[in-house]
């Protein structure tokens, strides 16, 4: 993503702007346990559903089949399916001082690889309302407004493929049930989704080689997801060659303790899978591999309590936790680094209590640090990102045990965008010949 600084202005002091607003309903809190058995009897939709797919017609995320604007204008903007509006996906910057520059998101042109996003638990009730039988959800405006608030500015960098799934809603996910939600009929509809993709959407329609392809999601999304590279990815040696990256945040990826992967254990999330992992600043940044944290502050000293919904595990395990910036530059997941919050403003979340800028972000650089950290208790183990700085950036988070999950992406925005993108390049640099 190239910016391009269009205006310069004054701003209220920082911590003026800066202060708490209600949060776009990507809520998706879920219990510790998440059953995503690919045996379920849920009976599958006579044929996906897309929110975003490049090329379909009226694509919200406004690309064509090769990925650029579908819709031309002097701004690149993403539409919403409902109510037929439109906003764009440029930043407002806003520095220490209080000034401002605008950064427009550049357009995409012929993006060279693809991501596979999942979202989060946002439906309100059931969709649709009946779940029995294959009747198909339908694309919603919360919807996609999520998809643009946590990938949106990766649409220039990738074509965009958001599969619309019979997700459990909130009133179920919040239904104050700790033991084990079933998400196996949305994790049904995302691996009948991905299969559509691999066989006709993978194929450049320029090469007709295989593409590489980021795997992105958050919460319910990244249970699902991890459902899918459990029973389509992991075994299939094609399909993991062409993983850049899988990015599951918001919901525990397990480990044994001091592994980069499960191995024989059966406990563990992925068998084969590593999580990205790199020995210093001269190593390669990896590819074909997972980035997972859940974001909390906790006091110094204090590990998560056991009421935490995300990063609690057994004794002889561990969650995933990998600092985005510090595998950016090849530091110790440990580090304390700085990340950069990139907030979605009303003009992407259609809320009125939003931030009242005229962009669809706002980015505070500077602003917040992260470190990856845990520890063990009679209770288990306890990792996750630990952020520190402004975080009265954070927006309210319903429920006990959450953290500071609405924000996950969030928090480390540019970080995660970064990452992507150079996980992108490392993995086209390698992928080079006829790759099918």
């Amino acid at each position: 993503m190239t910016p391009n600084s269009e205006r310069t202005a004054r701003a209220p002091r920082w911590r003026r702007l800066a202060g708490l607003a209600a949060g776009i309903a990507m809520l998706a809190g879920t219990a510790l346990t998440a059953a995503c058995d690919a045996t379920s009897t849920a009976e599958p939709l006579a044929q996906p559903v897309w929110l975003c797919r490049p090329g379909m017609a009226n694509n919200p995320c406004n690309q064509d089949r090769l990925g650029s604007p579908q819709t031309t204008g002097r701004t690149f903007t993403v539409g919403r399916p409902q109510s037929r509006t439109r906003t764009d996906l440029d930043s407002t910057v806003l520095a220490r001082d209080g000034s401002t520059t605008v950064e427009q998101l550049t357009a995409p042109d012929h993006p060279p690889v693809d991501c596979f996003y999942v979202y989060p638990t946002v439906d309100p009730v059931a969709n649709p309302l009946n779940q029995h039988g294959h009747q198909p959800p339908k694309p919603t405006d919360i919807e996609i407004n999520t998809t643009v608030a946590q990938v949106g500015r990766l649409i220039s960098d990738c074509r965009m493929f958001v599969p619309n799934y019979r997700q459990l809603p909130m009133r179920q996910v919040f239904g104050g049930n700790r033991g084990t939600l079933d998400f196996s009929r949305g994790a049904r509809d995302v691996e009948q989704a991905w299969d559509q993709y691999w066989a006709h959407d993978n194929i450049d329609p320029i090469t007709g080689r295989h593409r590489g392809v980021l795997l992105l999601g958050h919460s319910q999304g990244s249970y699902d997801l991890q459902t899918l590279i459990q029973q389509r990815i992991e075994g299939n040696q094609q399909m993991r060659s062409h993983l850049i990256s899988a990015m599951l945040l918001g919901a525990n990826v397990i480990l044994p303790i001091g592994q980069d992967r499960g191995g024989n254990d059966t406990e563990a999330t992925f068998r084969n899978l590593p999580v990205c992992t790199r020995s210093g600043a001269s190593a390669p940044l990896p590819t074909g591999c997972v980035v997972a944290f859940s974001t909390y502050r906790q006091s110094p000293g204090k590990l998560l309590p056991t009421s935490a919904r995300f990063g609690r595990t057994d004794r002889t395990h561990e969650v995933a936790c990998v600092n985005p910036a510090a595998l950016l530059v090849g530091s110790p997941s440990g580090s304390t680094t700085p990340v950069t919050a990139e907030m979605p403003t009303m003009s992407v979340t259609q809320h009125r209590t939003g931030r009242p800028f005229g962009t669809g972000f706002v980015r505070y650089p500077g602003a917040l640090t992260a470190e990856c950290t845990g520890g063990m208790d009679a209770e288990g183990t306890a990792h996750w990102l630990q952020i520190g700085g402004e975080v009265q950036l954070a927006r309210p988070t319903t429920g006990s045990g959450l953290g500071l999950h609405m924000d996950d992406w969030q928090f480390a925005q540019d970080e995660l965008d970064a990452l992507a993108v150079a996980q992108s390049k490392a993995w086209l640099a390698t992928h080079t010949g006829p790759h099918v």
